[in-house]
């Protein structure tokens, strides 16, 4: 039990240092979000938002635990959702330049998301001379990932010129509301019951079990499972420990950030002459970097082989860019 104990904090403090959070940063222009003094408008930010937050249900839910034997936790409804727990102004320090904001920002995406709420929130980041104002927007990775994630933050904006509009089907919420007029007009699903998850979790053991029986009736399917498992820890096996560099380290919960800047029409040119992506270019040129480091570093040795994984989508292509996802 004690060596369980002390497995389940080391766990526990990995995801602390490495919280599963995705960010995106984004430079806007000012001339909208800020008044003629100067000053961000976030009380009308705040408005817009609010406002169209029903276009992305998940954004208002949080994590409910069944009691224990009542199944997985499940999606249910925020009843205290307060769009000020999620939308806020941090302005950028002084000079207000690039690496100011990058330094922000990394400080900023250190912080865990508070499971107790929807797992995301937004920085509007004031301060540059210019009336640029930045935006970071930082979803947990159990919302959602790579595109899902671009459409769920859309959901929150409006092209250019083009006013909220609201379709029928959808919960009307007036442009003339204040922002707890519009959240008040939000009715969260209550709880699910007792006999909800009973059922629920009767449902999931049912087709679990179809699956199990469908597998013990296809032998050469089982066959082909087990024969990829044993594959896979042969393979691990073989492989033996990391080599020791250092990229194998423990993380540290500090986080620094830069920007690299390159010409997408170059990059698209030189992964078409090679029937390549744009991905593929990126992963070589980390690579590169990685190779030159370590060279750097004098720990590029002979035979060295490093693994890294790289996340992959499986999604089939045509659905990646067909309707909205969010809901």
């Amino acid at each position: 039990m004690n060596d369980y104990v002390a497995a389940e904090a080391l766990v526990q403090e990995a995801l602390r240092r490495s919280p599963g959070n995705e960010a995106a940063l984004a430079l806007l222009d000012g001339t909208a979000l800020l008044d003629r003094s100067g000053q961000l408008r976030s009380d009308a930010v705040r408005q817009h938002v609010a406002l169209r937050l029903h276009r992305a249900p998940r954004l208002r839910q949080v994590l409910y635990r069944p009691p224990v034997g009542l199944g997985p936790p499940v999606w249910v409804d925020d009843p205290d959702f307060d769009i000020d727990a999620h939308l806020r102004v941090r302005a950028v320090p002084a000079p207000g330049d690039e690496a100011a904001l990058l330094r922000l920002c990394a400080a900023l995406n250190e912080r865990p998301l508070d499971r107790g709420r929807p797992l995301w929130d937004m920085w509007l980041l004031p301060g540059f001379a210019d009336g640029t104002v930045g935006l970071l927007v930082r979803l947990h990775h159990v919302i959602a990932d790579g595109i899902a994630a671009v459409d769920l933050v859309g959901a929150l904006l409006d092209p250019v010129g083009e006013p909220a509009r609201e379709p029928a089907r959808e919960p009307a919420l007036s442009a003339q509301l204040p922002v707890s007029a519009a959240a008040a007009k939000w009715t969260a699903r209550p709880l699910p019951g007792i006999r909800a998850l009973v059922a629920d979790n009767l449902a999931r053991w049912s087709a679990g079990a179809g699956r199990a029986l469908s597998s013990i009736r296809r032998p050469a399917a089982m066959a082909r499972r087990v024969a990829v498992v044993a594959d896979q820890a042969r393979q691990i096996l073989r492989d033996g420990l990391a080599p020791r560099v250092s990229f194998n380290a423990a993380v540290s919960g500090h986080r620094q950030m830069y920007l690299v800047r390159t010409d997408l029409v170059s990059v698209k040119a030189v992964a078409h002459a090679h029937g390549a992506t744009v991905n593929d270019v990126v992963l070589a040129a980390v690579t590169g970097g990685a190779r030159r480091l370590l060279e750097g570093r004098r720990e590029l040795e002979p035979g060295l082989i490093l693994k890294a994984s790289v996340a992959v989508s499986i999604r089939d292509p045509a659905a990646e860019t067909g309707g909205n996802r969010v809901a």
